[in-house]
């Protein structure tokens, strides 16, 4: 049973995790940074799991200036778009260490104004977002079963309460919109945190425990990537003065992440509500409803075999 949330959690809660290994998938920029930053200020051995080494190393450099150069962070390249680099990266993180405290899935694109295919075939958004943290976890998964108290979660986004599943073009071969694939891709992380979650405690086992989690608005590169069209710069110029942070934004991952009051299979976000946007809200992490589609059992079920197609591979719990 969780213990009780804070109301006013921030990451100075966040428990010493001496011993510790987290990998951040996406964290030399943006919200993956500040959650290796606060995990590596918290004294867990963190792995900048990211595209391109180089501007790992700056950040990295940065981040240890901020925190103490006594602090653990690692660079490990993985390109999450490729199932062949996931398996690279999954291999050598099994060789070089004995446990895997936590799984922190935060890499992702958003809106690609023309469909782009990853190395495999498939649509970016998709492949990015949903299928190579998908392929992450079955390969880390020998190492988070016998690590006690590990947790997966995967970054999703306010978008997923707008997403639904067109199970005949999950891939866009047929039609291409790219807020529709966005929100259909942070969905999948929703229902794949919350099926992971089921899958484990319906194997008897204790862990890990899966948790999905979205920032609230929080413009920066992220946005920088996606469809700036007229109406996107419209609402980005409205919606920005009231935009949460960096720091802000990581609170919800962050809460998922590492305190004992975070439910398993549980949604976070910012809590909190304003009339102009849904994920305009307060400051601190809560649990907050998901797309009402995510408590399907048999389109999870769905989602989880088109999945393992996808990715080729069985996924043994």
């Amino acid at each position: 049973m969780a213990a009780e949330a804070k109301s006013d959690w921030t990451a100075a809660d966040i428990p010493d995790m001496t011993g510790k290994v987290a990998v951040v998938t996406g964290s030399n920029i943006g919200l993956g940074l500040e959650i290796i930053k606060r995990l590596a200020e918290h004294n867990a051995t963190t792995i900048m799991a990211i595209r391109t080494v180089s501007k790992g190393d700056k950040a990295r450099e940065d981040v240890l200036k901020e925190i103490g150069a006594d602090k653990k962070i690692e660079i490990m390249p993985v390109d999450v778009s490729s199932l062949e680099s996931v398996k690279k990266f999954a291999d050598e993180f099994n060789s070089k260490y004995d446990r895997l405290d936590v799984l922190m899935e935060n890499a992702g694109i958003m809106a690609l104004e023309t469909r782009k295919e990853s190395v495999d075939g498939y649509e970016m958004q998709l492949a990015t977002n949903h299928l190579g943290h998908f392929r992450l976890t079955n390969e880390l998964m020998p190492l988070l079963k016998k690590t006690k108290g590990s947790r997966v979660v995967a970054q999703s986004s306010s978008a997923n309460w707008y997403g639904s599943f067109d199970w005949d073009n999950l891939n866009a071969t047929k039609k291409y919109d790219p807020w529709v694939q966005y929100c259909m891709t942070k969905l999948c992380n929703v229902f794949f945190a919350k099926e992971l979650n089921a899958r484990v405690k319906a194997a008897g086992l204790e862990q890990p425990t899966a948790y999905s989690a979205h920032p609230g608005l929080v413009v920066g590169q992220l946005q920088e990537q996606g469809k700036q069209g007229f109406f996107e710069k419209l609402l980005y110029m409205f919606t920005t003065p009231m935009a949460g942070t960096y720091e802000t934004g990581a609170r919800p991952a962050l809460f998922a992440c590492t305190s004992p009051a975070a439910t398993p299979g549980a949604f976070f976000g910012p809590t909190g509500w304003v009339p102009i946007a849904r994920d305009l809200g307060g400051k601190y992490p809560g649990e907050v409803a998901a797309n009402q589609l995510s408590l399907d059992a048999a389109m999870r079920k769905k989602l989880w075999e088109e999945s393992e197609k996808l990715t080729k591979a069985e996924f043994k719990i």
